[in-house]
């Protein structure tokens, strides 16, 4: 698709059981670039419920500086009734021997809702989707089958209409944490005397072993500079625990340069980044964006050979803390489900994926997609499967093959 073209269809879909859906009467136009809807995509930001991971800038980062080099191209869908916008589906075309419509972003979003006007939120639902996502077939020859990730069951408390009524749980939960009524009223949300004391301990243990200072750094150099330490421990940590190094491309690290770039002095920033440093030596790392006072963790790090302090939770102890001082009122702790994010978190939110085929050829993809997502879900869910899993994981990263 050329990045300046725009295609517009409006077809009538036979309706269901005799009801004519909301869905068949939207006009759709796909655009093979965002910058024509700038205007449009912010002013709806504004007033529709979504996270970092769907402000325009975010977009526009993404795939000027990891989305286009890898070969995706855009394919924004955007939906209007009677000349007014109903939604915004920022997706992309991957490029592979069965050809594939994604979300912008893919498994590095926490939460993949798109953007829809408040007015219609109430009109559309999981059904209309489907039935959208399968007028995009006829406008789209070539794409083999539709995959979005990363779709949260629910988003500030009210149903995600962009998920499909056959989307299948992915068993990678993500959790939120209620920062509203400041740190107090946070910690006593849940296990506030067990964390308190914890951190007391770190603290000590800190201060022995040469001090700790909490980092918040504002000059791009410094924020580069932590960057690249993030990489550094990240790529050390995900090599011994033998799982795939999604931060090493050169993409990965020039968007999130990128973003930070863009954060300097921005009232609601695309990077923050937060860093413990003990001693001389920084432990710890956590960064992410926000948006509409909502924060969402992007990714998080650790040194070596600090386990016995644990950093990490010793970090997002003072995150959590700045982030109330700041009047944030919400805190994406991220998917995945972990011992730290159920101790700390308000709210779990189950996610799925949609996978719907384009044709034929897609077939044997999504059946075999189902089956793996199914049987991965049941090993997560497991605590016995789930740590022989990550046992074997471990011991193949130790092979000299």
């Amino acid at each position: 698709m050329h990045p300046t073209s725009v295609l517009r269809a409006r077809q009538a879909v036979p309706a269901v059981k005799g009801v004519r859906l909301f869905a068949d009467e939207i006009d759709l136009s796909i655009h093979g670039s965002v910058q024509g809807l700038k205007e449009e995509w912010e002013t709806l930001e504004k007033i529709a419920p979504v996270s970092v991971y769907q402000r325009f800038e975010w977009i526009e980062t993404y795939l000027k500086e990891y989305g286009t080099p890898r070969g995706e191209q855009p394919f924004i869908a955007v939906g209007r009734h009677e000349g007014r916008i109903v939604f915004i589906l920022p997706m992309s075309v991957h490029e592979s021997w069965v050809r594939r419509l994604k979300f912008v972003g893919g498994s590095h979003v926490n939460f993949n809702i798109g953007l829809v006007a408040p007015e219609f939120a109430d009109k559309l639902g999981p059904q209309c989707f489907d039935r959208i996502y399968r007028r995009l077939r006829r406008i789209l020859p070539g794409v083999g089958y539709i995959a979005l990730c990363c779709q949260p069951e629910t988003w500030l408390g009210r149903p995600n209409p962009v998920r499909g009524a056959e989307a299948q749980r992915t068993g990678n939960p993500a959790y939120v944490l209620d920062l509203e009524g400041g740190f107090d009223a946070t910690l006593d949300r849940g296990n506030a005397k067990r964390k308190r004391k914890k951190f007391r301990q770190q603290v000590r243990m800190a201060e022995e072993m040469g001090g700790h200072e909490f980092l918040m750094p504002r000059c791009l150099a410094e924020i580069e500079q932590i960057i690249d330490i993030f990489f550094e421990q990240k790529s050390r940590r995900l090599k011994e625990l033998g799982i795939r190094d999604v931060f090493a491309d050169h993409e990965t690290k020039t968007f999130l340069k990128t973003l930070a770039r863009k954060s300097i002095h921005a009232d609601e920033p695309l990077l923050q980044i937060f860093a413990l440093k003990v001693g001389e030596e920084i432990v710890a790392i956590f960064g992410g964006g926000s948006n509409n006072n909502r924060f969402s963790g992007y990714f998080s790090s650790i040194a070596s050979g600090w386990e016995k302090l644990s950093p990490g939770e010793m970090l997002l102890y003072l995150v959590v803390e700045e982030l109330c001082r700041q009047g944030y009122i919400q805190m994406d702790l991220g998917a995945g489900d972990e011992r730290y994010k159920r101790s700390w978190s308000s709210e779990r939110i189950e996610t799925y994926e949609t996978l719907m085929p384009f044709n034929r050829m897609a077939l044997p993809v999504i059946i075999l997609r189902r089956l793996f997502g199914n049987l991965r879900r049941i090993v997560r869910e497991d605590e016995r499967y789930w740590s022989l899993y990550k046992d074997l994981r471990k011991l193949k990263a130790r092979l000299p093959f």
